[in-house]
């Protein structure tokens, strides 16, 4: 789904519209959001959020991809109801709205896996033989190409097998052909895709992003690639999706935030840090309406972006949440970046930590008040680095250097061009470029001396361990690799 500014909203602490619209039913609340009252509308995501989520949930286990289609939900929704002439007919209409966007939502995930090169799922409840295992590399049009070639029992049963996912038990039994035919069938066509396979290797690298400043290097360096070098970059909206896909071989790198990264190595999967993605770059946001002076006395509701996440180890260092010390009264709701900032309008948050640029959006358009930045408690922190897949970075050396080239001379025109950078994320983001161009003149982030760093990488580690956002170290040793370039 592609990112979009938030719903239009006044900012103020009455935004919400909670207090012209509590006490009435729906559809008065409705009438009022269709004729374009802005804070009505903000009333009806308060009071059907929860149930597009349980709705979500019958659609997705990933708790990312329930929050993105729970936002493309709301957001066609706004964009249409001008065109709802009953009110009450809104619920109805609202779960339409929703069971679309997540049917397409589910649609685009298996589509971008087949054209991004990445695995063909096997929906069964089966464990795929070598010959499978090599099938879930294969791009969409090289299968494609090999069912073209077929005909009858061996065509259907591949796209049953492949595209469909069903057993092999349950293909005979459609096309009424013995079990042992079908497998005959499609080990002869597997042959024939691992052969593709060989002569068409895909020269593009996987590049996966969220839409923050801190990938803004992403953005750009797609954006300004003339060169030889082919990058199909991805962009996610949650820390989860982004986490699942570098975990399933569904991208050769990403920019991910390094204790997400420390977490799947230990996990096992082959992943190497390669490059810092920027530094600094995070703040904490908190309501209009708090008591600076009293904030963590006041303040004990906190958005994140996700649990093992360098914002959550900054926020447990600032307000001394150790592994060793007494539960905090401090609850957590771990949102996307683009629901951080309705939560704290809409008062289910009383703070946020984050990446920009959504606390100087918050700013700038009167929803919160930005209380401190990470560059202040700790000055040039690593947060997000560049994470390549071990397998890929074996087999495609040269695309990675190239690669990370790429991303050095592109930090480089970062500099020397702040308004051209901060225009080319808008394109990317949806975030207006004056926002972003705020973040970067001021140098909230900054992407001077991106090589890899152990002694910064070993000082976040220590630090998401003593937080209990790891559960152990990882093993610099074979986690870094700073050979490349």
């Amino acid at each position: 789904m592609n990112s979009k500014p938030q719903t239009p909203c006044s900012h103020s602490t009455k935004c919400s519209g909670r207090d012209l619209y509590a006490s009435v039913g729906y559809q008065p609340v409705v009438a009022a959001a269709a004729a374009g009252d802005k804070r009505a509308f903000t009333e009806i995501v308060y009071r059907f959020r929860g149930m597009a989520s349980a709705i979500a949930r019958r659609w997705f286990d990933d708790n990312g991809l329930v929050e993105d289609a729970v936002q493309e939900a709301f957001l066609t929704a706004y964009a249409n109801l001008s065109g709802l002439r009953n009110p009450q007919a809104f619920p109805a209409w609202f779960r339409k709205v929703l069971d679309s966007c997540c049917n397409r939502l589910k649609q685009k995930q298996i589509q971008m896996a087949l054209d991004h090169g990445g695995a063909l799922e096997d929906l069964a409840a089966t464990t795929p033989d070598p010959y499978e295992q090599m099938v879930r590399y294969q791009t969409r049009e090289m299968v494609a190409a090999t069912l073209d070639a077929l005909d009858g029992v061996a065509r259907e049963a591949c796209i049953q097998r492949y595209i469909l996912g069903l057993s092999y038990k349950e293909i005979a039994s459609a096309l009424q052909v013995p079990e042992g035919t079908i497998k005959r069938r499609l080990h002869d066509v597997r042959n024939k895709i691992i052969k593709a396979f060989q002569r068409n290797d895909d020269p593009a690298i996987r590049v996966g992003y969220l839409p923050i400043s801190d990938h803004i290097l992403a953005m750009v360096s797609h954006c300004i690639n003339r060169g030889r070098l082919k990058i199909q970059l991805r962009k996610f909206l949650s820390w989860s999706s982004l986490a699942s896909s570098l975990e399933s071989d569904l991208l050769d790198a990403a920019f991910v935030m390094a204790p997400i990264a420390m977490a799947l190595r230990n996990k096992g999967v082959p992943i190497v840090y390669v490059m810092d993605g920027h530094h600094d770059g995070s703040a904490i946001t908190v309501r209009k309406d708090m008591d600076l002076n009293r904030i963590w006395m006041t303040a004990n509701r906190v958005g994140l972006p996700y649990a093992i996440s360098t914002h959550s180890i900054l926020f447990a260092d600032m307000v001394g949440i150790y592994r060793e010390t007494e539960p905090s009264a401090i609850k957590t709701r771990y949102l996307g970046p683009s629901y951080l900032i309705n939560s704290l309008i809409n008062r289910e948050i009383d703070a946020f930590c984050c990446a920009e640029p959504w606390n100087t959006k918050a700013a700038i358009e009167g929803a919160g008040t930005i209380l401190a930045r990470s560059k202040d408690f700790h000055p040039g922190h690593i947060c997000c680095i560049v994470a390549v897949r071990e397998d890929f970075l074996k087999k495609h050396g040269d695309r990675v250097r190239s690669y990370l080239r790429l991303l050095l001379s592109t930090s480089e025109y970062l500099a020397a061009d702040f308004k051209r950078s901060a225009k080319i994320q808008e394109l990317y983001t949806g975030v207006s470029a004056n926002i972003i161009m705020h973040v970067l003149q001021n140098h909230e982030i900054t992407f001077n001396e991106i090589m890899p760093d152990r002694g910064r990488m070993e000082a976040l580690m220590h630090l998401a361990v003593r937080t209990g956002i790891l559960e152990g170290p990882c093993n610099i040793d074979t986690f870094l690799c700073n050979s490349i370039v």
